[in-house]
């Protein structure tokens, strides 16, 4: 059997997926995909985080299983406290303030915002009627950061006003309180019924004597602080231990420490890293005790300290997703929460962490945004925050590598079943010769977000992205070169017939076309200024290029001109992929998948199992995997199909062109 007619096979056979020939399987997804703001434990028992999207999520069991609740709401939600195991508060976005008086069980929106004189409109809207003041009701709408309660009865909440939510009884009744102040707020905390303080942006710090019914603002900064750091501090989080020791966080790695009582505030060296000229902000910050405490920072920043603060060390966290939280349950044992679904756990203060969701996968929610396998076994796919993920049992299982990347990866490409190149922001390059076990970075010659990589072999090879940016490596990327750049386009997807012949594709309706390896790359015309994501050719004539907005176009001369097929569907398509000149099948966002049994003259939508996007998608074997948004993998395998039933579907018809010598692709994905 030819090369050819092998690969058609294959592809035929993935094709009749949808006509119910096969099974489908997501083999990879997060326990948790909303971004995860806050966390908050009575004892060591019983937690609850909360997150976007109405996300809250809860452990009776000291974190060994973690189970969602249902809030019923839609809103971010920005901060959790409980005053007992059975009644806690849950604020966010729009003003929403949620209680529960059963740990959790049943959550119920409580009514915020009735003003204390008529003056008070920021962030207002009148509703209905309040039947008790016979006045006008209010409804507070500023995103609320954060919540603190003395006991079952009394709490203040904080957020995006300058004004400030107060209740005397559980939050049946909340009022609004002026501070005076000029800024939002982000953390609010009381240490007794009359003294409390909250914190916010341009170095503003408040601080009440009377319950919250003024607040004077305070000096915290002295001024060889301000001398030696002259940028101001937006604070994030403020927490008192005792009467006298508090801890504050804040942009520019900041963590200052008081043992007054706040008379005074001195900056304690964080050890978080440097981002350019400025250390990245510190989100949030917890101690257990005066000793105890822990900071986290963006891009996966932890630090930790034992001594109170007087020595902190920047910890190994094994992830680059920013934490927005921290709770330690003793002085050894912390959580930290953050972006993507990220639930970390250590009980050695921080020397080890591991990701600890209390479901079945252990995995974040970092969007994949392309996949490929080298054979039926080993496959690899790379993703936002510098994703890289492998498996070597035909994708049943899959692993995440740790790496120090920040930025994202956009697209990776194996010439084999060891080396492989992935490229992201940044001009990102990464290479590895051991099957994806180990990476280095390559130098690309370019600083420009990259969004796609092709090799035609071990040496050769392109990276194409932001600003027409198109790099060229003739030696494995020990060295790259610029072939092009500096025009006002963005290029998102490269691909390579064989050693002289290639394509690219990005926005606005670009296609650019080489037949000598890159050194020079004419543009071909296309009806569109829309954006173009993918591009397959199975010969040089017969190509397929997809985009924004449910757009397909073909081309039966290489080129020179280009058909709109009708895709039956507006949304963006990412990825195609052929098999010949008649079988098809492209991904895209909200789960599309469209299979062609006829080189595009009618496209099929498929149900793919999900509503997530759809970036990447790769053949392993007889096995078709799809890649996407919030880091899911499904796969899709043949059962059980006839070759013979096959092989008759795949002979040509009388009008199909005659089949040419077969073009292999080095490297590609069929193999």
């Amino acid at each position: 059997m030819s090369h050819r007619i092998y690969t058609s096979l294959i592809f035929l056979s993935i094709c009749l997926i949808f006509w119910g020939c096969v099974k489908s399987e997501v083999v990879r997804q997060a326990d948790w995909e909303a971004n995860l703001n806050d966390i908050f434990f009575i004892g060591q028992n019983n937690g609850w985080i909360v997150g976007d999207a109405g996300a809250i999520i809860h452990t009776k069991d000291a974190g060994h299983s973690w189970k969602p609740q249902e809030s019923d709401v839609s809103d971010n939600l920005n901060a959790v406290y409980f005053a007992t195991v059975r009644n806690g508060w849950a604020v966010g976005d729009n003003g929403i303030v949620l209680n529960t008086d059963d740990g959790g069980r049943h959550w119920y929106r409580q009514k915020t915002g009735k003003p204390e004189s008529e003056r008070l409109r920021l962030a207002r809207k009148p509703e209905k009627r309040d039947s008790e003041s016979n006045g006008p009701a209010f409804r507070f709408t500023a995103a609320l950061n954060d919540v603190y309660f003395l006991n079952s009865k009394e709490g203040w909440a904080v957020g995006e006003s300058n004004s400030i939510l107060h209740t005397k009884n559980g939050g049946k009744l909340w009022e609004v309180m002026p501070t005076g102040g000029d800024v939002s707020f982000n953390s609010v905390c009381f240490g007794n019924r009359q003294e409390g303080w909250i914190v916010g942006g341009y170095d503003r710090i408040y601080r009440t004597l009377d319950r919250g019914k003024t607040w004077t603002l305070i000096e915290y900064r002295s001024p060889e602080d301000r001398e030696n750091v002259g940028l101001l501090n937006s604070l994030s989080d403020i927490q008192f231990v005792s009467k006298k020791d508090a801890w504050m966080s804040g942009t520019n790695g900041s963590i200052f420490h008081t043992d007054d009582g706040g008379k005074t505030w001195e900056r304690q060296e964080s050890q978080i890293p440097y981002f350019g000229h400025v250390r990245h902000a510190v989100n949030g910050i917890h101690f257990y005790d005066a000793q105890h405490g822990c900071g986290v920072a963006v891009a996966g920043n932890i630090t930790y300290t034992n001594d109170g603060g007087n020595t902190w060390t920047l910890q190994d966290s094994g992830m680059t997703n920013t934490p927005n939280a921290a709770w330690l349950v003793g002085p050894e044992t912390a959580w930290v929460v953050g972006e993507y679904g990220t639930i970390l756990y250590t009980d050695d203060g921080g020397k080890n962490w591991s990701f600890k969701s209390g479901g079945k996968s252990d995995v974040v929610a970092n969007d994949l945004q392309e996949i490929q396998f080298a054979d039926p076994m080993r496959g690899w796919a790379v993703g936002r925050r510098g994703t890289i993920t492998r498996s070597i049992d035909g994708g049943n299982t899959w692993i995440t590598r740790e790496t120090d990347l920040w930025f994202n990866l956009n697209s990776l490409y194996f010439i084999d079943a060891d080396e492989g190149w992935a490229a992201g922001e940044a001009g990102t390059v990464m290479h590895t010769t051991d099957g994806g076990e180990n990476w280095e970075k390559q130098r690309s010659g370019t600083a420009m977000t990259l969004k796609g990589i092709y090799f035609k072999d071990k040496r050769e090879g392109w990276a194409v992205g932001q600003l027409g940016t198109i790099v060229h490596t003739i030696d494995g990327g020990e060295t790259w070169s610029l072939q092009k750049n500096l025009e006002w386009q963005m290029l998102y997807g490269v691909f390579f017939l064989n050693s002289k012949e290639g394509w690219i594709v990005g926005w606005p309706g670009i296609i650019l076309h080489t037949k000598n390896a890159g050194l020079t790359w004419e543009k071909q015309n296309i009806g569109t200024f829309n954006e173009l994501y993918g591009v397959y050719f199975v010969d040089s004539q017969h190509g397929w290029v997809v985009g924004q907005w449910g757009e397909i176009w073909h081309t039966k001369d290489g080129g020179e001109i280009w058909r709109l097929q009708s895709s039956g569907t507006y949304e963006n398509l990412n990825k195609v992929h052929f098999g010949n000149t008649q079988v098809g099948l492209v991904a895209g966002d909200k789960g599309t998948l469209l299979v062609t049994m006829d080189g595009g003259k009618t496209w099929i939508a498929q149900d793919s199992g999900t509503d997530k996007d759809l970036r990447g998608i790769s053949l392993a074997g007889d096995s078709l995997f799809t890649v996407g948004e919030k880091g899911v993998a499904i796969k899709f395998e043949v059962e059980s199909l006839g070759k013979d039933e096959i092989m008759a579907m795949l002979k040509p018809e009388p009008s199909v062109t005659p089949e040419e010598e077969p073009v292999v692709v080095e490297g590609g994905l069929f193999p």
